[in-house]
């Protein structure tokens, strides 16, 4: 492939991409992921969060003792901070 040919096809693939609207990757858990993804939705709307589920303690420890399943509380307030809350 020439030069100009390559030029021409890196020119199309690059107007592909949509560089106006960020793209955050957030990790955590918690009262503080859930916070950060409150804020972060206000400057874009291509989130995505990696929730740890690792929580055993209160009523996080009850349901996995009881139910045998990942404790939800940390997944379920991420969920609540990137609902939209507009009217």
């Amino acid at each position: 492939m020439q030069s100009t040919e390559m030029s021409v096809e890196n020119n199309f693939f690059m107007s592909q991409l949509d560089f106006s609207t960020p793209k955050v990757v957030a990790f955590g858990g918690g009262h503080g992921l859930a916070a950060t993804l409150s804020a972060i939705r206000q400057l874009t709307h291509q989130i995505t969060a990696v929730v740890t589920v690792a929580d055993n303690g209160g009523s996080s420890g009850r349901l996995r003792e009881e139910f045998e399943i990942l404790p939800p509380g940390d997944l379920r307030m991420a969920l609540t901070a990137l609902c939209s809350d507009d009217e």
